[in-house]
C-alpha cells in the first residue's frame, strides 16, 4: 500500500498507526495476534475491554498483539484489500496466525463478515485449511454464538483478563510442535470457556469469570489515538458486574457477581494513566458506579489530586437513587457536562416490573441536586416495548418530563434544557425477559408516534432509535443458525459497517431475506415458552433457569427482588460462596493532597518538523497530539479560566492536511521547564511524523495579525505550477461562511515567487492564508502534490 494515498480519504490518521503507548515488539519467533474491532477507529479505541486486552496479551513474550479496524466506506473503496493491515507493522491480516474479534453489538455482524472476506479469507471454518488464521471471537454478543456458528473458530466466552493471554500462548506452544489447525481446535476443547462448535456442537460452556477482578492492577498506558475518540479520557473500571437486577439487562446478568475493586489501586491507576496518557478526564467505570460502597470517599480523594491540574472526573452510570450532594459537587468541580439519568420507564408501574428499583421521589430528587450544583442540562433515557406496557405507561414518560421540569423550576432559575431519548426494547439472551418477542413494528410505531405527540406538545426536545434498526437487532441477537444464511447472503451483496446509519439499508435487508426465506419479523418477534430450547441454551452464566422463570412470575405481580449486595442472596446461582461470591472493596487508605509549590509561569516557543506520517494531522489533530506529549513529558500547562478551562497552547498557521512543514512553531505557557532535556523527552512522546527539533523561552505568546510562510514546491508540483500561471489559473473556490462559493486568488497573497527554485513566499493572517494544496489538487493527484513549507515569519522575526 502506497500510505502517501491516503490523502484521498477522510481522516487518514486512522490509519497510520504510530500512537503515543502503542505497542512495537518484533515478530519473528512470536504468535501472531490480531485483535480485531469490528466498527471504526474512534469507536473500538474507547473500547475499554480492548484497550485491557491489548495491552495484557502484549504482556506475553510469546505473543504479539497487534491491531486493527474497521476502515470506513470510502477508504475500502479506494484501496480494496490492501488496507486491511494491522496498525503497528502494517501486517496483512491474512498472515496472522490467529484473528481475534471483539464483538459487542449485533449491528457489527456483516462488518465480521466482510472483514473476512476483503482479506480473503473464506467465510466458513469447513472451507479454511491451514494456511489460513484461526479465527476467534469474543465479547458480550458471543453469549448467543448462533448466527455466527460456521464463521468462528473459537468462541471465547466470558472475561478474557488472564485467560486469553494463556489461551493463545498454547497455541503457540502447539504451532511450534507443527500440530495441525484441527489437533490445535481439538487440543482447545479442554478449555471449559471455549466453544469450538467444529469440535463440540453441544458442548456445555461455562463462562470464564476473572476472580481476582477486585485486587487485580490495570497499571498501564493505554494508545492514546491520533484523532479524538468517542471516549477521549482515561477510563478505569472500579466495579465489575451489576446485581440492581433489572430484568432487560443482559450486562446486569452475564458479569455477576459484583465485584469491586479495591480503592486505593483505582486511585493509583487513574493517576497513572493520566500521567502516561495526557488525557484531561477521567471516567469511573461500572455498571452502576454510583453504587461502588466507597464512591464518595473516592470521588474525593481522586479530587484532592487531580483539581488542581484541571483533571475532570466524570462518572457516566450512576443511579439516581445513589446520587448525593457530595458526588454532585466533587464532579463538578474541573468542568461541568450534563446529567444523565435513565428512569427506563415512564411509570412505577413500570418500573417495578423491570425492577428499576427506582422511584420517582429518587428521580425528582437527583434532578433537583444536579440544578441546585449548577448543571444546566439533564438527559432522560426511555424505553418502549416493554413486556405488560400498556398505553398509560408510555404516556407517563411526558408526565415523568414534566414533573422533572416543575422540579427544577422550584430550586433554579434560567434555562435548564430537558431532553427525552427513547430506545425500543429489544429482547436479549441471558435475561430474564429473554422468551419474550419483540413488540411488531407497526405497534412499536404507533407507541413511538403518541408519545412523539405528546412530548412535542409540552414543548420538549426529543430523541426515538429508528424502530427497524430495532427489529434487525432482535433478529440478530435471538437468532439461531439459520441467521448465518442472511448475514453471508447480505455481505456477498456488499454489506458493510451495518452499525452506521449511513450504510444500513433496511429495504434491502428485508428484500434480500425474502429472496433466501428468512422472515425477519417473524424471528424477532418469536416468542419462546418455558420449556423450548433456547439457541443459546448450551452457553452457561451461572444463572439457573429457575431464577429466570420466578423473575418472570415477580414481573407479572410487579414485584421487586432486591440487590443482593444490600439484602439477601437472591438465590440466581452464580454464587457458590467458596470460590466465587461477592466481593465489596476495603475501606479506602486517605490520600494526602499533592503540595501546592509556587509556581514560575514561563512562555515557550518550539520548533518542529511535520514530516512522512504527520501530513495526515489536521490542525485540531496537531493541537491535540501537543497537548498529551507535553503533559506525558511532565510539562505542567498553564489553563484559561472559566466554564471548561482549555491549556493555553498555540499552532501558527497550521498546515493543510498533505504538506510537510520543516520549521513550523508551536508556543505554549506551563511552569517553568527545564529546556536542557526538554526536546529528548518531548521527542519520546511524539508520534511518527513529528519531531521538536529547538525550544527557547518568549516573552509573550500573541502573536500578532500577520504571517509569511516560505515554501518549497518540488520538480513535478512547480512545473504543474508554471502551467498554471501562465493560464492565469492561480485561484481556488471555497464555501464561505453563509455556505456560498468564494474565490481565492494568490495574488491577495503572494510576495514572491522563484520560478527556477519553485520557492514562494505567501502572507497570511490569522483569519487564513492561500491554501496551494487546494490549488494543486485541481491539476494533478493529491498523493503527487509534494509541497513543503521552509519556515514561518511573523512581524521582523524570522527562523
Amino acid at each position: 500500500m502506497n500510505i502517501k494515498e491516503l490523502i484521498n480519504v477522510s481522516k487518514p490518521a486512522r490509519y497510520i498507526g504510530g500512537e503515543l503507548n502503542s505497542i512495537i515488539k518484533s515478530d519473528n519467533d512470536l504468535l501472531n495476534f490480531c485483535l480485531i474491532f469490528p466498527d471504526i477507529y474512534e469507536i473500538g479505541s474507547s473500547h475499554v475491554g480492548y484497550k485491557l486486552l491489548y495491552e495484557r496479551v502484549n504482556k506475553s513474550d510469546k505473543v504479539y498483539c497487534q491491531r486493527f479496524f474497521a476502515p470506513w466506506k470510502d477508504v475500502l473503496d479506494y484501496f480494496g484489500k490492501d488496507i486491511f493491515r494491522s496498525l503497528e507493522k502494517s501486517k496483512p491480516l491474512d498472515e496472522f496466525d490467529v484473528l481475534g474479534f471483539s464483538i459487542h453489538y449485533e449491528m457489527s455482524y456483516t462488518t465480521v463478515l466482510a472483514i473476512l472476506k476483503y482479506t480473503g479469507i473464506p467465510y466458513k471454518t469447513a472451507d479454511r485449511n491451514e494456511n489460513y488464521p484461526i479465527i476467534i471471537a469474543g465479547g458480550s454478543c458471543t453469549y448467543n454464538p448462533a448466527p455466527l456458528l460456521p464463521f468462528i473458530d473459537v468462541f471465547y466466552i466470558g472475561e478474557g483478563d488472564v485467560n486469553l493471554r494463556k489461551v493463545l500462548e498454547y497455541i503457540k506452544e502447539l504451532k511450534d510442535k507443527n500440530t495441525s489447525k484441527k489437533d490445535i481446535l481439538t487440543a482447545l476443547n479442554k478449555y471449559s470457556f471455549l466453544y469450538i462448535p467444529s469440535i463440540e456442537k453441544d458442548k456445555k460452556v461455562m463462562r470464564d469469570i476473572f476472580l481476582d477482578f477486585h485486587t487485580s492492577d490495570f497499571n498501564y498506558a493505554p494508545v492514546v489515538p491520533l484523532i479524538p475518540a468517542i471516549q477521549d479520557r482515561v477510563s478505569v473500571e472500579i466495579t465489575r458486574g451489576c446485581t440492581a437486577g433489572c430484568r432487560f439487562c443482559q450486562a446486569g446478568m452475564i458479569y455477576r457477581p459484583v465485584r469491586e475493586r479495591n480503592t486505593d489501586k483505582i486511585v493509583t491507576d487513574v493517576l497513572n494513566q493520566i500521567k502516561e496518557t495526557g488525557h484531561q478526564e477521567a471516567s469511573l467505570l461500572s455498571l452502576s458506579t454510583g453504587d461502588y460502597s466507597q464512591i464518595e470517599p473516592l470521588i474525593l480523594n481522586l479530587n484532592k489530586k487531580l483539581s488542581s491540574s484541571n483533571i475532570s472526573l466524570s462518572t457516566p452510570s450512576l443511579r439516581a437513587s445513589s446520587v448525593s450532594e457530595t458526588l454532585f459537587k466533587e464532579i463538578s468541580k474541573v468542568r461541568k457536562s450534563g446529567f444523565t439519568i435513565a428512569p427506563e420507564a415512564g411509570t412505577q408501574r413500570m418500573r417495578d416490573i423491570i425492577n428499576k428499583n427506582l422511584s420517582e421521589d429518587d428521580i425528582l430528587s437527583a434532578v433537583k441536586l444536579a440544578a441546585e450544583n449548577g448543571y444546566t442540562s439533564v438527559k432522560l433515557y426511555f424505553m418502549i416495548g416493554l413486556p405488560y406496557e400498556t398505553d398509560e405507561d408510555i404516556i407517563g414518560i411526558a408526565d415523568t418530563a414534566s414533573k422533572i421540569k416543575k422540579a427544577v423550576q422550584e430550586v433554579k432559575k434560567g434555562s435548564f434544557d430537558i431532553s427525552v431519548s427513547v430506545s425500543h426494547f429489544v429482547p436479549k439472551p441471558h435475561t430474564p425477559f429473554q422468551r419474550f418477542g419483540q413488540v411488531p413494528k407497526s405497534e412499536l410505531e404507533r407507541r413511538m408516534y403518541m408519545l412523539k405527540d405528546e412530548l412535542r406538545r409540552r414543548k420538549f426536545k426529543f430523541k426515538f432509535h429508528d424502530t427497524r434498526m430495532s427489529l434487525l437487532e432482535a433478529f440478530l441477537s435471538r437468532g439461531d443458525e439459520n441467521i448465518s444464511k442472511a448475514l453471508e447472503y447480505t455481505v456477498e451483496h456488499g454489506f458493510y459497517l451495518d452499525a452506521w446509519d449511513d450504510f444500513v439499508d433496511y429495504n434491502k435487508w428485508i428484500e434480500l431475506c425474502n429472496e433466501i426465506g428468512i422472515d425477519i419479523s417473524e424471528m424477532a418477534e418469536k416468542g419462546y415458552n418455558e420449556n423450548d430450547i433456547l439457541p443459546w441454551s448450551n452457553i452457561l452464566t451461572g444463572i439457573s433457569d429457575k431464577f429466570y422463570i420466578k423473575e418472570i412470575e415477580k414481573a407479572e405481580q410487579g414485584q421487586a427482588t432486591i440487590d443482593c449486595r444490600n439484602g439477601k442472596c437472591s438465590a440466581c446461582g452464580v454464587c457458590d460462596f467458596k470460590t466465587l461470591e461477592p466481593q465489596k472493596s476495603e475501606d479506602i487508605t486517605d490520600i494526602l493532597p499533592e503540595r501546592k509549590e509556587n509556581k514560575i509561569i514561563c512562555q515557550y516557543e518550539i520548533i518542529y518538523e511535520k514530516f512522512g506520517k504527520g501530513v495526515f494531522f489536521s490542525a485540531l489533530d496537531l493541537n491535540r497530539i501537543f497537548i498529551h506529549s507535553l503533559l506525558v513529558s511532565g510539562v505542567d500547562l498553564s489553563y484559561s479560566q472559566g466554564f471548561n478551562p482549555h491549556p493555553k497552547i498555540n499552532t501558527w498557521i497550521p498546515l493543510p492536511v498533505g504538506m510537510e512543514g520543516e520549521n513550523e512553531v508551536m508556543s505554549f505557557e506551563s511552569a517553568a521547564v527545564n529546556i536542557d532535556k526538554f526536546i529528548e523527552i518531548f521527542n519520546n512522546n511524539l508520534p511518527e511524523g513529528l519531531k521538536a527539533k529547538s525550544i527557547r523561552q518568549i516573552n509573550s505568546m500573541k502573536t500578532g495579525t500577520e504571517f509569511i510562510s516560505t515554501y518549497k514546491l518540488a520538480d513535478e508540483t512547480n512545473n504543474i505550477f508554471k502551467e498554471i500561471k501562465k493560464e492565469n489559473k492561480l485561484f481556488y473556490s471555497k464555501k464561505d461562511k453563509k455556505g456560498g462559493l468564494k474565490t481565492v486568488k494568490i495574488e491577495d497573497y503572494l510576495i514572491e515567487y522563484n520560478i527556477e527554485t519553485g520557492i514562494i513566499i505567501l502572507k497570511a493572517g490569522n483569519a487564513g492564508g492561500f491554501n496551494l494544496i487546494e490549488l494543486m489538487r485541481q491539476y494533478m493527484p493529491l498523493q503527487n502534490i509534494n509541497i513543503t513549507r521552509l519556515k514561518v515569519k511573523k512581524d521582523d522575526f524570522c527562523r
